[in-house]
């Protein structure tokens, strides 16, 4: 008898274990577009249910994904991304998000979320390793794949970001010293890191700006991010409009200076060698007007640039 039910109790596991096993991912969103678009490799016309890990692939125009979280996804034609339920890994062309709470975006070894419930943020995968990233309301967070914060983004700018290996690290900003120990806040990402390496003293004060060595593996005194440890540094006359702060205005400054979307060269705040490179100032908002127009975000069906 006892074997007999023994028996029993192993083929209820067996078979309860195939169920679960067959069941299919959770529903998370419908998805709809004015056009034919991909589900998973499959032609589908005009909506489509989104479960968890579904691949989405838009042809000549936008579609519109709603989530169950109360996520707003549109990603632009001729994109291309997979879709779970706590993030969206763009693969290629442009999305854009709102409503994000604690949804990310992520897309090559960057990680790009809402650092309040307003933000309103646009995705674009220009190549194998260039990514911009804007909002147009609220803050975006840029983080690497170790979860450190590579960028901050706030409403009105947009920034282009390279995630291949070997660029270094350069920051723009003024040196400033507390408790002994020398920080920097960079003027674009306003991401605050450690500094350390000969001759700092010299430097407090005075804008420069610095190349060297990001360091996840130490921990930054105070509330700065990162340590970076300093090769070189090059002075720099003081930004029109800077702020004791460090300015939120001195990237923009800059730019204006430089007449260019290039303000300042490069910029980086990134492990693992992510560059930065800004997109400051008043050349911030028309990259910004630029990722609405590049496909269909916020604009009309054409084509995501390349």
């Amino acid at each position: 008898m006892t074997i007999i039910i023994r028996r029993s109790l192993w083929f209820m596991l067996v078979c309860g274990s195939i169920v679960a096993l067959a069941s299919p991912p959770p529903v998370i969103g419908v998805a709809r577009s004015r056009g034919a678009f991909m589900i998973n490799q499959a032609s589908v016309p005009g909506s489509a249910t989104i479960l968890d890990g579904t691949s989405v692939q838009t042809v000549a125009t936008s579609s519109d994904v709603s989530l169950k979280g109360g996520e707003r996804v549109t990603l632009a034609s001729h994109s291309a991304a997979r879709i779970y339920q706590g993030r969206l890994v763009l693969q290629s062309g442009a999305a854009e998000l709102s409503h994000l709470s604690g949804y990310l975006v992520e897309t090559g070894d960057l990680r790009i979320g809402a650092s309040n419930a307003e933000a309103h943020v646009r995705v674009v995968v220009d190549s194998k390793d260039q990514v911009r990233v804007a909002t147009i309301g609220g803050n975006a967070e840029v983080r690497n794949n170790e979860g450190m914060l590579v960028a901050r983004v706030f409403p009105g700018t947009a920034m282009q970001l390279n995630s291949a290996p070997g660029a270094g690290t350069k920051l723009t900003g003024t040196v400033q010293e507390e408790n002994g120990k020398f920080f920097l806040t960079d003027e674009a990402t306003k991401v605050k890191v450690e500094l350390r390496g000969p001759n700092l003293k010299s430097m407090v004060g005075k804008r420069v700006r610095i190349t060297g060595t990001a360091a996840p593996g130490e921990t930054p005194a105070g509330d700065a991010t990162l340590v970076v440890h300093v090769s070189g540094s090059v002075a720099l006359a003081a930004a029109a409009g800077a702020t004791a702060a460090g300015g939120a205005a001195a990237g923009a400054g800059a730019a204006g200076a430089a007449g260019g979307a290039a303000a300042g060269a490069a910029v980086a705040t990134g492990v693992s060698a992510t560059t930065v490179a800004v997109v400051g100032g008043v050349a911030a908002a028309a990259s910004v007007g630029g990722l609405a127009a590049a496909g269909t975000i916020g604009g009309s069906d054409s084509t995501v640039s390349r």
